[in-house]
C-alpha cells in the first residue's frame, strides 16, 4: 500500500476552503450582525511557492535526471528540521535561501534516490535534499547555516518562505512514516520523493 503527503494534505485544504467560503459567505450577507474573525481571512503565508510541482512528470526517471543534470538546477538542503539560509548582511536580519548545485549535493548523499523533486520556475528545476545524517552539515556546505524557520520566514519573500516550507514538509513526512501501517515492513520513497510504498511484495 503506497502512501502519498497530498492525502493527507487535502483534507487541510478542503477545510481550508470550507472556512473560506463561509467566511465569504458571512462577509456578503452578514445581516445576524455577528462580528466576522479577521483572522479567517488571512493567507497562509507558507502557501505560495511560486513553482509548477509537475506531478505528472515525478515517475518519469529519464526526465528528472535529465534536470538533475542541469546546470541550472537548484538544490534546497533541509538538516534535522532545518533550512539552510545566508545572510545579506553581518547583523543577520537579512536572510535568503542557499543554494547547492546538483553535484555538490549528489556528493552529500547516497545518490540520485536521495533527491527530492520540488518543481520548476521559469526553466529552472528545484529540488531538495536531507542532510540530516550528518552531524556537522555547516562543515560539508559552509556558504550558509541552518536555521528553524520560524526565525526567518517573516524575513523572507511568501514565494521564498513557502518554498522552504514544502521541502522542511515532505521531509518531516518521510521521517514519520518509514514503515508500512498495514504490515509494518519498511517502506521506500518513490514518484521523486512524493509517495512511500511498502517494500513486502505481500502486502
Amino acid at each position: 500500500r503506497d502512501r502519498s503527503p497530498s492525502r493527507g494534505l487535502g483534507d487541510v485544504y478542503k477545510r481550508q476552503a470550507g472556512i473560506s467560503l463561509l467566511d465569504s459567505k458571512m462577509a456578503s450577507g452578514n445581516k445576524s450582525g455577528m462580528e466576522v474573525n479577521p483572522a479567517m481571512n488571512r493567507v497562509n503565508f507558507y502557501a505560495g511557492a511560486d513553482i509548477d510541482r509537475v506531478s505528472p512528470l515525478r515517475r518519469d526517471a529519464d526526465w528528472i535526471a535529465k534536470r538533475l543534470a542541469s546546470p541550472d538546477a537548484r538544490v534546497l538542503p533541509v538538516w534535522r528540521g532545518k533550512n539552510f539560509v545566508s545572510f545579506l548582511d553581518q547583523g543577520g536580519e537579512t536572510p535568503e535561501i542557499a543554494w547547492l548545485s546538483a553535484g555538490d549535493a549528489e556528493a552529500l548523499t547516497e545518490g540520485v534516490e536521495a533527491f527530492v523533486l520540488l518543481g520548476e520556475k521559469d526553466g529552472i528545476p528545484y529540488f531538495a535534499i536531507d542532510l540530516s545524517h550528518l552531524d556537522e552539515p555547516e562543515a560539508a556546505v559552509p556558504h550558509g547555516t541552518f536555521v528553524g524557520l520560524r526565525d526567518v520566514g517573516g524575513t523572507l519573500g511568501q514565494s521564498e518562505g513557502a518554498l522552504l516550507s514544502y521541502a522542511k514538509g515532505l521531509f518531516h513526512w518521510h521521517d514519520r512514516h518509514p514503515f508500512c501501517a498495514r504490515c509494518g515492513s519498511a517502506t521506500k520513497a518513490t514518484d521523486a520523493g512524493h509517495v512511500r510504498v511498502c517494500t513486502n511484495s505481500d502486502c
